[in-house]
């Protein structure tokens, strides 16, 4: 699975100054999710894009497409 998303959930992570585990009790998710995450291991469903986008500045037309296209091999 590609890293795009990832990449992108990673940035906004650490341009709000957050640790994996800051963000991960701030939005009411694991930080072994969280890492996942990051790594590609798995893609973001619904409820936890919308749990990081009340975390994170993001927008989420720009994670959904962060996640599609990860899913389809752009993030490779």
């Amino acid at each position: 699975m590609g890293t795009h998303w990832g990449e992108l959930l990673r940035s906004l992570r650490q341009s709000a100054g957050l640790t994996q585990t800051t963000l991960a009790e701030s939005a009411g998710m694991s930080q072994t999710r969280i890492s996942n995450l990051e790594r590609g291991a798995c893609l973001p469903g619904l409820r936890d894009l919308d749990r990081l986008r009340r975390v994170l500045p993001m927008d989420l037309t720009e994670a959904v497409e962060s996640a599609i296209a990860t899913l389809n091999g752009a993030g490779t």
